[in-house]
């Protein structure tokens, strides 16, 4: 090996029974001595000139003599004015692990003597491996030396080092959205950058993108994530983009027919996905409401439209319902007496109305039976007469009309005398049936039925018939009735006086003619 540019130093192993050793040097290939029986393993040659030695050593022993020659070595000799080449081994792009630099210098001439590195403009330091661990850019300068004193340039190189993934992040509504939803991912890398950015909706495959549309309905998850140009990749981002194109369903149950009180409102509505947020109604055209339920007092055909909204800002389209409300009933108009004479043929007419759900139902009974309006009927009988109308509404209001009539039998009245002076003293009254009474009862009937008056029952013009002894009695039992004077408020005229009794059940009623004339007598006296 060589020490300087004009020594060298040979080496050889040891031989067995060797006393010493002869080294040789070839000149134009003939060997001359240069060292003989030397004890040591090595020999140095000095002051060589600049030219190419070859040498070789033999073995000495005093018991066998010299050995064969070893292997010819060469010491070149050169003027060596070039330095060292250093090259580096280390991660030429960015890089997410530990960097291992490895420095290789070469020298053709003289060799290499040392190298020597330095980080980050550091003291520079002897070596040919070093590692690097901090993130960051480092700038490493290294450079070498040859054994005869040529310096390398100094070299320079950067080791990018970046352990730290991306950050992706995105603004995305965090409420329900009716319309698609772009969505924009927002990436940083401070160190390599930002090299690639993928995502999936609701599990598709990943594509690559910061950029997108989100279309489907429903809550829709986004994940995404980062690679930096250092390879590292970024945790799984996850965000839910909630989507709702549909309007709510606002429904409600009202009666379809009429109401005879006030309708209790209830408007039910849904929305399957971001959920109803508002109710609004309006009753005939009023203002429109916040609510869901209400009372509707209004009679007449009410009409109620309302919607929703849900929280997407979806608006329904107008819902209408009619409500119909009637709180009153059917008005009915009768005319009908309290009194009838007997075969007496009655129209029954009346009138009814109902302006706002209209009339149902109308029943008329006579004494049970059913008839219609106009239908005609005949008194036939004497006695109570019972009559009921009974008007329904199609809210099902009713009005009933009940009324009892009485169905009295006609006489002939005589009053005895026909000029009745204001004075005291008694008239009479006689009572008979008609001809016709006679020849349908026939009059033996009629007798006897005559038997049956209540004299306490008789009256003329409201005043009662005397009822003092048992002729008066006996004379009612045959239609004769006797009246004092003095108990009527007499005016002068001609009056129409009317009769009125009970026949066991029955009534009779009669009416006659009189002229009513002063007392002349007292009218003198005065």
């Amino acid at each position: 090996s060589l020490l300087s540019e004009t020594s060298a130093r040979i080496s050889w192993n040891f031989v067995t029974y060797a006393n010493g050793y002869n080294i040789y040097e070839l000149l134009d290939g003939q060997p001359v001595l240069v060292a003989e029986k030397v004890n040591n393993l090595s020999y140095t040659i000095t002051n060589m000139s600049y030219a190419n030695h070859e040498y070789y050593v033999t073995s000495y022993s005093n018991s066998f003599g010299e050995s064969k020659q070893s292997n010819v070595v060469l010491a070149k000799l050169i003027v060596d004015t070039e330095p060292p080449v250093t090259n580096i081994d280390a991660p030429v792009d960015w890089t997410n692990e530990e960097a291992v630099v490895t420095l290789t210098a070469t020298d053709n001439e003289t060799g290499v003597a040392n190298t020597y590195y330095s980080i980050n403009d550091s003291t520079f330091v002897e070596g040919t491996t070093f590692s690097l661990d901090k993130e960051g850019v480092h700038k490493v300068s290294f450079y070498s030396v040859d054994k005869v004193g040529n310096t390398e340039e100094v070299k320079v190189i950067e080791v990018k080092i970046d352990k730290t993934a991306p950050v992706t992040t995105t603004e995305v509504p965090t409420t329900w959205s009716k319309d698609a939803v772009n969505v924009k991912l927002n990436t940083d890398d401070n160190l390599s950058g930002v090299a690639t950015t993928f995502y999936s909706i609701n599990g598709s495959e990943y594509k690559e993108g910061t950029s997108f549309e989100v279309t489907e309905e429903g809550i829709n998850k986004i994940t995404f994530y980062s690679v930096d140009h250092a390879g590292n990749k970024e945790e799984l981002q996850t965000v839910e983009v909630k989507i709702d194109k549909t309007a709510p369903v606002t429904t409600t149950e009202v009666p379809t027919i009429w109401s005879k009180e006030a309708v209790n409102v209830k408007l039910n509505a849904e929305d399957n996905l971001s959920g109803v947020a508002t109710t609004f109604y309006s009753i005939n055209g009023s203002e429109y409401q916040e609510g869901t339920s209400f009372e509707v007092t209004e009679e007449g055909i009410n009409k109620i439209t309302f919607y929703s909204v849900d929280r997407a800002g979806n608006k329904e389209e107008l819902q209408t319902v009619e409500v119909k409300v009637d709180k009153t009933a059917p008005k009915v108009s009768w005319e009908i007496e309290d009194e009838y004479a007997l075969n007496t043929l009655l129209t029954l007419n009346y009138s009814s109305e109902d302006n706002l759900s209209g009339v149902q139902s109308e029943v008329l009974l006579v004494n049970g039976t059913q008839f219609e309006n106009g239908d005609e009927y005949r008194f036939d009988e004497p006695g109570k007469y019972s009559l009921q109308l009974t008007v329904v509404d199609n809210a099902g209001w009713i009005t009933t009309i009940e009324k009892t009539i009485t169905v009295y039998i006609p006489v002939n009245l005589k009053v005895n005398p026909q000029v009745i002076n204001q004075n005291t003293g008694k008239f009479t009254a006689q009572v008979s049936f008609s001809k016709e009474f006679e020849e349908e009862y026939g009059k033996k009937s009629i007798k006897e039925f005559l038997k049956g008056f209540e004299l306490k029952s008789a009256t003329l013009e409201g005043v009662a018939a005397i009822d003092q002894t048992k002729g008066d009695e006996k004379k009612a039992e045959i239609g004769h009735f006797k009246f004092n004077r003095e108990d009527f408020n007499w005016k002068d005229g001609e009056i129409v006086v009317e009769f009125r009794g009970m026949i066991g059940d029955y009534l009779v009623i009669g009416y006659d003619t009189i002229q009513v004339k002063q007392d002349n007598k007292k009218n003198n006296k005065k």
